[in-house]
Protein backbone atom coordinates (compact mmCIF):
# COMPACT_ATOMS: atom_id res chain seq x y z
CA UNK A 1 0.00 0.00 0.00
CA UNK A 2 2.51 2.34 0.97
CA UNK A 3 4.92 1.62 -2.05
CA UNK A 4 1.44 2.09 -4.39
CA UNK A 5 1.33 5.49 -2.71
CA UNK A 6 4.96 6.49 -3.72
CA UNK A 7 4.79 5.12 -6.85
CA UNK A 8 1.89 7.52 -7.49
CA UNK A 9 3.12 10.33 -6.15
CA UNK A 10 6.74 9.83 -7.82
CA UNK A 11 5.95 11.40 -11.22
CA UNK A 12 5.51 14.29 -9.42
CA UNK A 13 8.22 14.28 -7.20
CA UNK A 14 10.31 14.18 -10.45
CA UNK A 15 8.51 16.93 -12.31
CA UNK A 16 8.54 19.40 -8.88
CA UNK A 17 11.97 18.61 -8.74
CA UNK A 18 12.89 19.33 -12.10
CA UNK A 19 11.29 22.33 -11.87
CA UNK A 20 13.62 23.48 -9.23
CA UNK A 21 16.37 22.66 -10.73
CA UNK A 22 14.86 24.65 -14.28
CA UNK A 23 14.66 27.77 -11.63
CA UNK A 24 18.07 27.71 -10.15
CA UNK A 25 19.79 27.43 -13.79
CA UNK A 26 17.96 29.91 -14.97
CA UNK A 27 18.61 32.16 -12.05
CA UNK A 28 22.27 31.00 -11.59
CA UNK A 29 22.93 31.60 -15.66
CA UNK A 30 21.48 35.48 -14.94
CA UNK A 31 23.55 35.92 -12.04
CA UNK A 32 26.78 34.76 -13.77
CA UNK A 33 25.70 36.75 -17.14
CA UNK A 34 25.27 40.02 -15.49
CA UNK A 35 28.43 40.04 -13.45
CA UNK A 36 30.46 39.01 -16.82
CA UNK A 37 28.90 41.86 -18.83
CA UNK A 38 28.94 44.41 -15.93
CA UNK A 39 32.77 43.54 -14.48
CA UNK A 40 34.62 41.89 -18.39
CA UNK A 41 36.62 43.83 -20.46
CA UNK A 42 35.11 41.98 -23.24
CA UNK A 43 31.88 42.77 -23.03
CA UNK A 44 32.35 46.44 -21.75
CA UNK A 45 34.55 46.94 -24.84
CA UNK A 46 31.45 45.43 -27.10
CA UNK A 47 28.78 46.78 -25.66
CA UNK A 48 25.66 47.19 -28.15
CA UNK A 49 23.94 50.52 -26.52
CA UNK A 50 26.37 52.09 -24.17
CA UNK A 51 23.34 53.90 -22.40
CA UNK A 52 23.33 53.52 -18.69
CA UNK A 53 20.11 51.54 -17.57
CA UNK A 54 17.19 53.71 -16.19
CA UNK A 55 16.76 53.52 -12.19
CA UNK A 56 14.36 50.99 -11.37
CA UNK A 57 14.32 48.35 -14.23
CA UNK A 58 16.51 46.00 -12.32
CA UNK A 59 13.95 45.85 -9.87
CA UNK A 60 11.08 45.76 -12.55
CA UNK A 61 12.93 42.70 -14.12
CA UNK A 62 12.81 40.86 -10.79
CA UNK A 63 9.64 41.07 -10.37
CA UNK A 64 8.86 39.45 -14.16
CA UNK A 65 11.54 37.12 -13.54
CA UNK A 66 9.76 35.45 -10.19
CA UNK A 67 6.47 35.29 -11.81
CA UNK A 68 7.96 33.51 -15.21
CA UNK A 69 10.04 31.52 -12.65
CA UNK A 70 7.22 30.35 -10.81
CA UNK A 71 4.42 30.09 -14.38
CA UNK A 72 7.70 27.71 -15.74
CA UNK A 73 8.18 25.60 -12.62
CA UNK A 74 4.60 24.91 -13.17
CA UNK A 75 4.37 24.13 -16.82
CA UNK A 76 7.55 21.94 -16.70
CA UNK A 77 6.33 19.75 -13.52
CA UNK A 78 2.69 19.22 -15.41
CA UNK A 79 4.94 18.26 -18.97
CA UNK A 80 7.20 16.27 -17.04
CA UNK A 81 4.98 14.41 -15.01
CA UNK A 82 1.09 14.19 -16.02
CA UNK A 83 1.46 11.29 -18.33
CA UNK A 84 0.22 14.04 -21.27
CA UNK A 85 3.40 13.53 -23.27
CA UNK A 86 3.23 9.97 -25.33
CA UNK A 87 7.36 9.14 -25.36
CA UNK A 88 9.24 6.90 -27.35
CA UNK A 89 12.77 5.73 -26.72
CA UNK A 90 15.86 7.81 -28.32
CA UNK A 91 17.98 7.48 -30.69
CA UNK A 92 19.92 10.06 -32.95
CA UNK A 93 17.75 10.45 -35.25
CA UNK A 94 14.30 11.09 -33.60
CA UNK A 95 15.56 13.43 -30.79
CA UNK A 96 18.10 15.28 -33.81
CA UNK A 97 14.44 15.28 -36.26
CA UNK A 98 12.53 16.39 -33.05
CA UNK A 99 14.39 19.28 -32.07
CA UNK A 100 15.17 20.41 -35.91
CA UNK A 101 11.23 20.28 -36.39
CA UNK A 102 10.43 22.21 -33.09
CA UNK A 103 13.25 25.02 -33.98
CA UNK A 104 11.54 25.22 -37.31
CA UNK A 105 8.29 25.59 -36.35
CA UNK A 106 8.27 28.23 -33.23
CA UNK A 107 10.62 30.39 -35.74
CA UNK A 108 7.95 30.74 -38.01
CA UNK A 109 4.82 30.91 -36.06
CA UNK A 110 6.50 33.29 -33.06
CA UNK A 111 7.41 35.37 -36.02
CA UNK A 112 3.70 36.14 -36.63
CA UNK A 113 2.91 35.73 -32.87
CA UNK A 114 5.74 38.60 -32.18
CA UNK A 115 4.36 41.05 -34.54
CA UNK A 116 0.68 40.46 -33.50
CA UNK A 117 1.74 41.23 -30.07
CA UNK A 118 2.90 44.53 -31.16
CA UNK A 119 -0.08 45.83 -32.67
CA UNK A 120 -2.00 47.78 -30.00
CA UNK A 121 -4.94 45.57 -29.45
CA UNK A 122 -2.64 42.54 -28.37
CA UNK A 123 0.82 44.72 -27.17
CA UNK A 124 -0.70 44.56 -23.14
CA UNK A 125 0.89 41.00 -23.53
CA UNK A 126 4.50 42.02 -24.50
CA UNK A 127 4.49 45.22 -22.83
CA UNK A 128 6.62 43.95 -19.77
CA UNK A 129 9.30 42.69 -21.81
CA UNK A 130 9.22 45.68 -23.73
CA UNK A 131 9.93 47.72 -20.38
CA UNK A 132 13.38 47.50 -21.23
CA UNK A 133 14.64 49.46 -23.47
CA UNK A 134 18.03 48.55 -23.56
CA UNK A 135 18.16 44.79 -22.71
CA UNK A 136 20.64 43.05 -19.54
CA UNK A 137 20.71 39.19 -19.08
CA UNK A 138 17.89 39.38 -16.27
CA UNK A 139 15.64 40.64 -19.24
CA UNK A 140 15.43 37.30 -21.00
CA UNK A 141 13.12 36.45 -17.86
CA UNK A 142 11.07 39.06 -17.43
CA UNK A 143 7.91 38.69 -19.44
CA UNK A 144 4.08 38.50 -18.48
CA UNK A 145 2.31 35.02 -17.62
CA UNK A 146 0.25 35.36 -20.98
CA UNK A 147 3.03 35.89 -23.40
CA UNK A 148 4.94 33.11 -21.00
CA UNK A 149 2.24 31.17 -22.01
CA UNK A 150 2.47 31.64 -25.35
CA UNK A 151 6.17 30.52 -25.29
CA UNK A 152 5.20 27.33 -23.42
CA UNK A 153 2.79 26.40 -25.83
CA UNK A 154 4.48 26.46 -28.74
CA UNK A 155 7.26 24.20 -28.15
CA UNK A 156 5.66 21.73 -25.17
CA UNK A 157 2.64 22.40 -25.85
CA UNK A 158 2.64 21.53 -29.40
CA UNK A 159 5.15 18.60 -28.52
CA UNK A 160 2.46 17.27 -26.36
CA UNK A 161 0.10 17.19 -28.95
CA UNK A 162 1.85 15.86 -31.33
CA UNK A 163 3.02 13.09 -29.72
CA UNK A 164 -0.80 12.36 -28.88
CA UNK A 165 -0.32 11.11 -33.13
CA UNK A 166 3.31 10.47 -33.60
CA UNK A 167 4.65 9.54 -29.75
CA UNK A 168 8.29 11.41 -29.37
CA UNK A 169 11.87 11.15 -27.51
CA UNK A 170 11.35 13.21 -24.72
CA UNK A 171 15.29 14.05 -25.02
CA UNK A 172 14.17 16.07 -27.98
CA UNK A 173 11.88 18.82 -26.72
CA UNK A 174 14.79 18.82 -23.67
CA UNK A 175 17.52 19.85 -25.86
CA UNK A 176 15.29 22.17 -27.43
CA UNK A 177 14.27 23.62 -24.29
CA UNK A 178 18.18 23.82 -23.42
CA UNK A 179 19.24 25.54 -26.47
CA UNK A 180 15.79 28.32 -26.35
CA UNK A 181 17.03 29.00 -22.94
CA UNK A 182 20.42 29.59 -23.85
CA UNK A 183 20.11 31.50 -27.32
CA UNK A 184 17.61 33.71 -25.45
CA UNK A 185 19.99 34.79 -22.63
CA UNK A 186 22.31 35.84 -25.57
CA UNK A 187 19.88 37.73 -27.62
CA UNK A 188 19.64 40.26 -24.27
CA UNK A 189 23.13 40.31 -23.19
CA UNK A 190 23.71 43.73 -24.88
CA UNK A 191 27.04 42.81 -25.62
CA UNK A 192 28.14 41.30 -29.18
CA UNK A 193 29.91 38.29 -28.78
CA UNK A 194 30.00 37.60 -32.54
CA UNK A 195 32.92 38.72 -34.60
CA UNK A 196 32.86 42.39 -36.63
CA UNK A 197 31.86 40.01 -40.25
CA UNK A 198 29.52 38.09 -38.59
CA UNK A 199 26.37 39.67 -39.84
CA UNK A 200 27.70 39.93 -43.49
CA UNK A 201 28.45 36.47 -43.58
CA UNK A 202 26.22 33.46 -44.80
CA UNK A 203 25.25 32.45 -41.48
CA UNK A 204 24.90 35.95 -39.95
CA UNK A 205 21.85 36.14 -42.90
CA UNK A 206 20.50 33.17 -40.89
CA UNK A 207 21.45 33.37 -36.78
CA UNK A 208 20.50 36.34 -34.74
CA UNK A 209 23.09 37.89 -32.95
CA UNK A 210 22.94 39.86 -29.94
CA UNK A 211 22.92 43.29 -31.64
CA UNK A 212 19.96 42.08 -34.09
CA UNK A 213 17.88 41.60 -31.07
CA UNK A 214 18.91 44.95 -29.43
CA UNK A 215 18.08 46.73 -32.16
CA UNK A 216 14.37 45.49 -31.39
CA UNK A 217 14.28 46.66 -28.31
CA UNK A 218 15.39 49.92 -28.84
CA UNK A 219 13.09 50.88 -32.01
CA UNK A 220 10.15 48.62 -31.05
CA UNK A 221 9.42 48.04 -34.82
CA UNK A 222 11.02 45.29 -36.86
CA UNK A 223 13.23 42.31 -36.09
CA UNK A 224 10.38 39.96 -34.49
CA UNK A 225 12.28 36.99 -35.36
CA UNK A 226 13.52 34.80 -32.25
CA UNK A 227 16.62 33.10 -32.78
CA UNK A 228 16.82 33.64 -36.69
CA UNK A 229 16.94 36.48 -39.20
CA UNK A 230 15.28 34.69 -42.10
CA UNK A 231 11.54 35.77 -41.71
CA UNK A 232 12.89 39.28 -41.09
CA UNK A 233 14.60 39.36 -44.59
CA UNK A 234 11.76 37.36 -45.96
CA UNK A 235 9.00 40.36 -44.82
CA UNK A 236 11.05 43.32 -45.01
CA UNK A 237 11.27 44.06 -40.92
CA UNK A 238 14.90 44.45 -40.96
CA UNK A 239 16.70 47.33 -40.34
CA UNK A 240 18.58 48.37 -43.19
CA UNK A 241 21.88 49.51 -40.68
CA UNK A 242 21.56 45.70 -38.49
CA UNK A 243 25.15 44.56 -40.05
CA UNK A 244 26.58 47.43 -39.90
CA UNK A 245 25.58 48.30 -35.83
CA UNK A 246 26.55 44.83 -35.45
CA UNK A 247 30.02 45.35 -36.91
CA UNK A 248 30.54 48.76 -35.27
CA UNK A 249 29.30 46.88 -31.54
CA UNK A 250 32.11 44.20 -32.40
CA UNK A 251 34.66 47.08 -33.17
CA UNK A 252 34.11 48.60 -30.09
CA UNK A 253 32.07 51.34 -31.66
CA UNK A 254 28.62 51.34 -29.58
CA UNK A 255 25.65 53.19 -29.71
CA UNK A 256 25.45 56.16 -28.06
CA UNK A 257 21.29 56.94 -28.20
CA UNK A 258 18.26 54.82 -29.07
CA UNK A 259 17.85 56.62 -31.78
CA UNK A 260 20.98 56.44 -33.62
CA UNK A 261 20.66 55.21 -37.11
CA UNK A 262 24.30 54.52 -38.84
CA UNK A 263 24.95 54.42 -42.82
CA UNK A 264 24.43 50.30 -43.97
Amino acid sequence: MVNDVVQGYAPWILGLATALYLAARSATLVALFTLWTRKSRFAQRRQVFAIPLPIGQTRRELAGAAQVLIFDGVFVALYTSSGWFRAVPPTALNVLLTFAALFLWVEVIYYFLHRAMHLPRFFFIHKRHHQALVAQPLTFLCFSWQERLVHSLLAGGTAMLVSQFLPLPIEGTIAYSVTFVLLDLLGHLNTEVFPAWFGRSWIGKFIYTPTFHALHHARFRGHYGLFTTFMDRLFGTWFPDYERVQSDAASGKPMLSLSERRLA
